[in-house]
């Protein structure tokens, strides 16, 4: 498993309430193919994204082994805004702080970045929420 499925599989885990996707897979709606992904469409749900990020070094050390960044994206999609703010909060209350713990290492807690309130997205609401840290 690659280090972003695994950061993928252990922020799917602390939100076991939340079905959480990955973009292009939510069940009941359009992939990028256009065919229709089987099975029908939560309520609320969440579209969850990783990528690198830029951490500048300070300074060079023989021996010194550098950190990788990460930005994680959690974008909570519901039928109603009142129900997106509601999982929203829910999630960041739990994301906030948290570190994540993957095969014999352990991340820099998960801080709040940046975040959204609910808006119209295409006939649903969406509020985007980001964290960042350092594995």
């Amino acid at each position: 498993m690659s280090d972003e499925a695994a950061q993928f599989a252990a922020i799917k885990a602390l939100l076991p309430d939340l079905p959480i996707y990955d973009y292009g897979r939510v069940p009941g709606m359009k992939n990028a193919a256009g065919t229709t992904n089987p099975g029908a469409t939560p309520d609320v749900y969440g579209l969850l994204s990783i990528e690198r990020r830029y951490i500048p070094q300070e300074g060079t050390r023989i021996g010194r082994t550098q950190r990788l960044g990460y930005r994680v994206a959690l974008r909570i999609v519901a039928r109603s805004a009142s129900e997106c703010r509601v999982a929203a909060k829910r999630s960041s209350d739990t994301i906030d702080g948290t570190s994540l713990s993957l095969v014999g290492r352990k991340s820099t807690p998960l801080h709040h970045e940046t975040s959204t309130p609910p808006e119209i997205d295409d006939g649903w609401y969406s509020a985007l929420h980001q964290w960042t840290y350092a594995l």
